[in-house]
């Protein structure tokens, strides 16, 4: 048996309250053990903030480049909708174009429909050009010996 030139009281391996009586050098080795397991995980406690300082690196990242994506899509949407608009303002100018001229042309049909009446014509023609109706001496008649065409002078 060893030799005891302290004794310890510490709780039992299996986890049991009470207490068992171990020599110095038991003592020594079953704090070492605990300080080995102690920095064990303390290790493991800063290998995992590291791997999850670095993970939030790269979402910090990720997010970034999906918030530029969303800002450069809404940029060209944006854009889009601008030119769009101002598409739909020059179409709506050349309708208005559209309809001015339609109503000019309208109302030019009007007064050339309404200035050539024949009753008008023959009127003007009769007063201001001294035009009268051909008599019977006047009109001649022509024989044709082929009937599918006709010289007139």
């Amino acid at each position: 048996m060893a030799k005891v030139s302290r004794v310890y009281w510490t709780t039992g391996a299996d986890g049991s309250a009470a207490r068992e009586l171990i020599s110095d050098r038991e003592y020594q080795f079953r704090r070492q053990q605990e300080k080995e397991w102690a920095n064990r995980q303390r290790r493991l406690r800063n290998r995992k903030q590291v791997r999850a300082r670095r993970q939030a690196k790269y979402n910090t990242l990720r997010v970034a480049v999906y918030l530029a994506a969303v800002i450069i899509f809404l940029l060209v949407y944006v854009g889009l909708q601008s030119s769009v608009t101002t598409s739909m303002k020059k179409v709506a100018n050349l309708q208005s174009q559209i309809s001015a001229l339609k109503a000019e042309n309208s109302a030019a049909q009007n007064r050339m429909n309404a200035g050539a009446n024949l009753e008008t014509v023959k009127d003007k023609a009769q007063k201001s050009l001294g035009m009268v109706y051909a008599d019977s001496s006047q009109i001649v008649y022509y024989t044709m010996e082929d009937t599918d065409y006709m010289d007139q002078y």
